[in-house]
């Protein structure tokens, strides 16, 4: 089980698939609270890092037509949220889909948002876009087990 379990964390503290995560817990048959518990944890080591390696990561790239580009686009994405509400603002660009705690690790930065409060406000972020695709998972199983059991 513990090797089921760091799967889901590796997975939760990658850029793009980590949203998979929960998913992929629940299809090797892990209870939903361990599922969900590690897809978080994963999830804030990676933007606990990312948040430390920011400063670092922006003075190496800085000049690089991609690295400026995607820093604009974020730039622009995250303002409407966080110039207008802060750190709620903030807890509401994490949990778009499309954006996520990496982006909101980038916006929080940008914006020059306190490390501390920034990591917490991406938590919240985290929890509440883990559960709700930890719902969505769970729902999407029973209907598809539904319709197996009913039809065949």
């Amino acid at each position: 089980m513990f090797s089921k379990v760091l799967e889901i964390i590796l997975l939760a503290m990658t850029p793009i698939v980590h949203s998979g995560a929960i998913p992929l817990g629940l299809a090797i048959k892990l209870n939903p609270t361990v599922v969900l518990a590690s897809s978080v944890a994963g999830n804030l080591i990676s933007v606990s890092i990312l948040l430390l390696g920011l400063e670092k990561l922006d003075e190496y790239m800085e000049g690089l037509y991609l690295y400026e580009n995607t820093i604009e686009r974020i730039r622009e994405s995250c303002s409407k949220y966080i110039n207008n509400y802060g750190a709620l603002g903030l807890v509401l660009f994490v949990i778009t889909p499309g954006v996520g705690s990496w982006t909101g690790c980038i916006a929080a930065s940008i914006t020059g948002m306190n490390k501390k409060i920034a990591l917490i406000v991406i938590a919240l972020g985290i929890l509440i876009s883990e559960i709700l695709i930890l719902g969505v998972s769970m729902g999407l199983i029973t209907i598809w087990n539904n319709f197996f059991t009913e039809f065949l």
